[in-house]
């Protein structure tokens, strides 16, 4: 009896672990096809009640970004999307508590703010630095524990999606310094309830 008790708490951990990764994992393995980048909308963001992004590229004027950070272990999801209206942002972050729960978590925490013009222009060169559509969709890095960040963007009628594992690691040889610089920027002005910069 113990153990199956034991087989089964071992099952339930794993599946608590994995099932938050599986629409994310799916695509890690895009190569350039814009096609099957636009396909990707994870359950952590359906349940964030977050908009598919790809959705937006039928409007040339749309300006929007996202980061999605999709932590190690038992750590929160969350979501920080802005939009340009006009010169300012408006931002929209969402955060999952997952604790030791299986399935993408429960959302606790949801805020949305106007950034200041000069939050606004600091973002709109963090995004030129950024140089998100020129960016390859994945790199060769990848592991079995850390954070996976998503970054998807709409503009002049395009979407591009880039994901990363643990992009702080090495950050420097990786190229990756004003990606770090454009998600740290954003998780810092969402003011969620979860340190998480690297």
């Amino acid at each position: 009896m113990k153990t199956v008790l034991l087989v089964l708490a071992l099952c339930w951990t794993l599946m608590a672990i994995d099932r938050p990764y599986t629409g994310v994992h799916a695509q890690t393995k895009l190569g350039s096809d814009t096609s099957s980048e636009s396909q990707f909308y994870d359950p952590s963001l359906a349940a964030m009640n977050e908009p598919r992004l790809a959705d937006f590229a039928n409007d040339r004027s749309a300006q929007i970004y996202r980061v999605t950070i999709y932590p190690s272990l038992v750590r929160d999801t969350i979501a920080v999307r802005v939009e340009k209206q006009r010169e300012i942002y408006s931002l929209y972050a969402r955060r999952l508590e997952r604790g030791s729960r299986p399935g993408v978590g429960k959302l606790v925490q949801s805020k949305n703010i106007h950034l200041s013009a000069e939050d606004s222009m600091t973002l709109d060169g963090l995004i030129g630095n950024l140089k998100l559509f020129q960016m390859s969709t994945n790199d060769d890095v990848v592991g079995s524990d850390g954070e996976l960040w998503v970054v998807e963007g709409v503009w002049q009628g395009q979407y591009r999606l880039v994901t990363r594992w643990a992009p702080p690691y090495d950050a420097a040889n990786r190229g990756l310094q004003p990606f770090v610089a454009f998600c740290n920027f954003l998780v810092r002005k969402s003011k969620l309830s979860v340190a998480r910069l690297g």
